[in-house]
């Protein structure tokens, strides 16, 4: 196990910060009672969801609220970390650092990581979906402003993509 995984499972076992075994009791339950939520969307409730849970605050009930939502709706870890950042907001801290590079091939396979996961999360967002009024995409839920710098960035980051790939071949 990692030191990582470790300090996670420190954190949920902590009865003040994370869950007291009155917690984990309604956690259990409330998993069983929702299995076939997570099944008719094609994913499970597992340990990435009572990470991401851990780092709500319990005050005022706002843990257990988003718990709920999360078991009731079956959302999936994409899901549960957005609601968290509408309500939480970004959260600076934490996460792990790239490393660093020293050389020029270094570079271009970080920069080739980096252009190919924002260009997958934007063909993500850009998919047709069919809607009463026919078919839209979550890009175009966004401010007419907003979408254009996005598609902008899209399009400069796959030229970025495509110059990267063509120094590495």
């Amino acid at each position: 196990m990692s030191g990582e995984y470790l300090r996670k499972a420190r954190q949920f076992g902590d009865p003040a910060k994370g869950y007291d075994r009155a917690e984990l009791r309604v956690l259990c339950q409330a998993i069983r009672n929702n299995v076939a939520t997570f099944t008719s969307r094609g994913t499970t409730f597992g340990t990435s969801h009572v990470i991401r849970l851990v780092s709500v605050p319990k005050s005022a009930g706002k843990r257990a609220q988003l718990q709920s939502l999360t078991l009731a709706g079956g959302w999936s870890i994409d899901e549960l970390d957005a609601e968290i950042r509408r309500r939480f907001g970004r959260r600076r801290q934490g996460g792990r650092r790239r490393r660093e590079v020293t050389d020029r091939r270094g570079l271009l396979v970080q920069a080739e990581l980096v252009t190919r996961s924002w260009l997958r999360r934007f063909d993500q967002v850009n998919e047709q979906e069919s809607t009463k009024r026919g078919k839209s995409t979550l890009l175009d839920r966004l401010p007419e402003p907003l979408r254009k710098a996005i598609q902008t960035a899209a399009r400069a980051l796959a030229e970025i993509r495509d110059a990267v790939g063509e120094e590495l071949d």
